[in-house]
């Protein structure tokens, strides 16, 4: 049987959102969160086991982790607090010592 791949995204997190709205006004938080706060940056495929550490790890030592960026201007070239991995249908919050499973509520 033959393995599915994985995508795996990651997010930086802009300064400032683009258009700021109020957030009752917003049906699906967890999407418009991750389109106005965030700037997707890297996606590729894996087809073996992923974990937010090793996605990280391939920032330290990688100038570009998952090939070319889909983002050319970012305010900051790697992996900081506040950043998003995605791994599959999982969220991790970047941390200043690891990572945090977010739960995502879909509406």
């Amino acid at each position: 049987m033959e393995k599915s791949a994985l995508k795996v995204r990651v997010y930086f997190l802009k300064r400032k959102p683009e258009n700021m709205i109020e957030i009752d006004q917003v049906e699906n938080i967890a999407k418009w969160i991750l389109e106005n706060i965030y700037d997707l940056v890297w996606e590729a495929e894996f087809k073996n086991l992923v974990t937010p550490s090793i996605s990280a790890m391939k920032f330290r030592v990688e100038p570009n982790p998952f090939g070319i960026p889909a983002v050319r201007k970012t305010d900051h070239p790697n992996l900081s607090v506040g950043d998003i991995i995605q791994i599959g249908s999982t969220y991790y919050l970047v941390l200043q010592n690891g990572f945090r499973e977010m739960i995502v509520h879909k509406s």
